[in-house]
């Protein structure tokens, strides 16, 4: 087993706190690299270059850090993924409306599978579009995302298509196991860690919430 050390600069960022982790397992590549960083914000989704990002203070404040909580985490990311609009903002007029097809929530109870046309990742991709297309339109129009609240609930309606199809109380967190830490990014050490707390004891003293057994 690889030691502490050996695994780089984040994962002695990573918090203690298991609830934590399964947060920072949420982000992305890219919001994972901008959490290790510093505590950037942003006006609009469409904003995306680094050097148009805000920090939170003059010196860094990575959101992700030893001592960072689910909640801490949870809180940048959903201000990320939808930045709030001040009261006073003048971009305020219905242009375009954009609806997504609802069979992203379509599960088949029987088998615990997906039964939509449209997924998750396909949304994503039509939003990457739109924030291409409309970069550097900012002063002109506000674009207002809602792709993180339908993740979310097609996340939830998947854990209960799962536990209806199973029979379980709780779903299984992940299936694909083997016998060699992660090689990937930070959220796929997050994943092992989460799927597989015992291996990472040595290396990681885990602090787990009252409600959560390791």
């Amino acid at each position: 087993m690889k030691q502490k050390a050996n695994l780089g600069r984040e994962i002695s960022q990573l918090p203690l706190s298991v609830n934590a982790l399964y947060a920072i397992h949420d982000m992305n590549d890219d919001e994972v690299s901008l959490c290790l960083e510093d505590h950037y914000t942003r006006s609009s989704i469409t904003v995306t270059e680094k050097s148009q990002f805000a920090k939170k203070s003059k010196t860094p404040q990575p959101v992700i850090n030893p001592n960072a909580t689910a909640a801490s985490i949870t809180s940048w990311l959903n201000k990320w993924r939808k930045p709030s609009v001040p009261s006073t903002d003048k971009r305020r007029l219905e242009f375009i409306t954009i609806k997504a097809d609802a069979t992203i929530f379509d599960f088949d109870k029987s088998e615990g599978s997906f039964a939509g046309r449209t997924t998750v990742d396909q949304l994503k991709a039509i939003q990457e579009k739109i924030v291409t297309l409309l970069k550097g339109e900012d002063a002109h129009v506000l674009v207002v995302s809602k792709l993180s609240d339908i993740a979310k609930g097609h996340e939830k309606r998947k854990q209960a298509a799962m536990d209806a199809a199973q029979g379980l109380v709780y779903g299984v967190v992940g299936t694909a196991q083997t016998e060699r830490l992660p090689r990937g990014g930070l959220s796929e050490i997050c994943s092992d860690i989460l799927i597989r707390p015992q291996r990472w004891r040595s290396i990681l003293p885990l602090a787990a919430p009252a409600e959560v057994r390791l």
